[in-house]
């Protein structure tokens, strides 16, 4: 992902967590901060600042679960390790 873009993301999402829950409250970690591709990098191939999200390490693990699945994810876990 270019630079431009993930400094854009930051910016943007003010160095912050951009989760947001059912009630309306924004998560508020600050730090493990990760750039989310929304659609899923892997099935648009595209780095598009309005596509991309920052999330902390534990809801964007939460966010691929939903997108392709848990059974999926740990697939990919488990051959990374």
């Amino acid at each position: 992902m270019p630079d431009a873009i993930k400094r854009a993301v930051y910016d943007r999402d003010g160095g912050r967590c951009s989760y947001v829950d059912d009630r309306g409250n924004r998560c508020p970690e600050t730090g493990f901060l990760e750039f989310d591709h929304i659609a899923g990098f892997a099935r648009t191939h595209v780095h598009d600042v309005n596509a991309i999200r920052l999330l902390c390490r534990a809801h964007n693990q939460h966010a691929a679960n939903q997108l392709y699945g848990r059974t999926f994810m740990e697939a990919v876990l488990n051959r990374s390790q």
